[in-house]
Parts: structure tokens; C-alpha cells; sequence
């Protein structure tokens, strides 16, 4: 069996959650991700700057993380579970940009 690389890791576990979590959930996805950074694998994300970059787009300022807000905007948990997959996905996306050789 072939090893999957952190960043692949991330990537299959957006597409089929249920193979990691069972349903799809906030709680599963903060169980597993937590998993994850105690094993060491942060996927080379800066966790820290994601809470802050959530706070900054929803505006809350929670003593919790972003799970917490996730679950406070959504309707259901597996809603929560979609919001937080979407933010992560969008402040990824915008590191990606940000990194990317500016063209003259």
C-alpha cells in the first residue's frame, strides 16, 4: 500500500469523509483533525492564521475555534461540517495566490 502524503491526506479526506468520521459532522471533523496535529501532521497549514482569517470573514470573536463558529452559523452539524470544509478550501486558495510569482 502506497503511503498517502500529508497534503493527500487532506484532499481525500474532504472528498470521503465518511471513510475517516463515519457521517460527516463537526465533531468528527474536529476529532480527526486533532488526531492529526498530535501525530504531528498540520497538512502545512498554519492553523493559527486559519482561526484568524475565520474570525476575520464571520466576525466573531469566539473564546472557541472556528469549529465553534461554524456550528453557531449552521443549521445542522453536517451543515457546520460543509461551512468549515469551505473556509478552509477559500483560505487555502488564498495563501495559494498569495504565494504565487507575481507576473510584471
Amino acid at each position: 500500500m502506497s503511503e498517502i502524503k500529508n497534503i493527500e491526506l487532506l484532499e481525500h479526506f474532504i472528498k470521503y469523509p465518511g471513510l475517516y468520521i463515519g457521517k460527516p459532522s463537526i465533531y468528527g471533523l474536529q476529532c480527526f483533525l486533532a488526531g492529526c496535529k498530535v501525530s504531528g501532521n498540520n497538512f502545512g497549514i498554519d492553523w493559527k492564521e486559519f482561526e484568524n482569517w475565520v474570525v476575520k470573514k464571520t466576525g466573531f470573536k469566539l473564546s472557541s475555534i472556528s469549529y465553534g463558529a461554524a456550528k453557531y452559523i449552521a443549521e445542522c452539524d453536517e451543515a457546520a461540517f460543509d461551512t468549515w470544509i469551505a473556509w478552509l478550501q477559500e483560505f487555502r486558495k488564498e495563501k495559494e495566490r498569495e504565494s504565487a510569482p507575481k507576473s510584471s
